[in-house]
């Protein structure tokens, strides 16, 4: 099945939700984001378990495409803006530089 049939039969088989007996309920949208800004963070500065020697999986992973074969140049050169990013702690620019660097890779 095709992406657009999952989301048309996931639509055009829902039914409308009474938000007098179920109101909305957006409390636990800061813990996903500052969860999903964690993760990242961990991502770009992390440490090995075990050892504890420090490691970068974006940084890993760009070297890990050089390493077969492809030009990483336009990757490469976002590195260090997303790594000062990570350092001041801002983390919607972090994302958008590392969709970037995601999108750079595969073009």
């Amino acid at each position: 099945m095709k992406a657009w049939e999952y989301e048309y039969k996931k639509l055009h088989t829902a039914s409308p939700v009474d938000f007098e007996k179920n109101p909305s309920d957006w409390t636990g949208v800061e813990t996903t984001i500052r969860n999903r800004h964690e993760l990242l963070g961990q991502f770009w500065d992390s440490q090995v378990p075990g050892s504890r020697a420090p490691e970068s999986l974006y940084i890993a992973m760009i070297q890990a495409w050089f390493n077969r074969g492809y030009d990483v140049t336009e990757a490469e050169k976002l590195i260090k803006p997303a790594l000062k990013e990570h350092k001041n702690g801002n983390f919607t620019i972090l994302e958008r530089l590392t969709g970037q660097i995601l999108k750079r890779l595969i073009q």
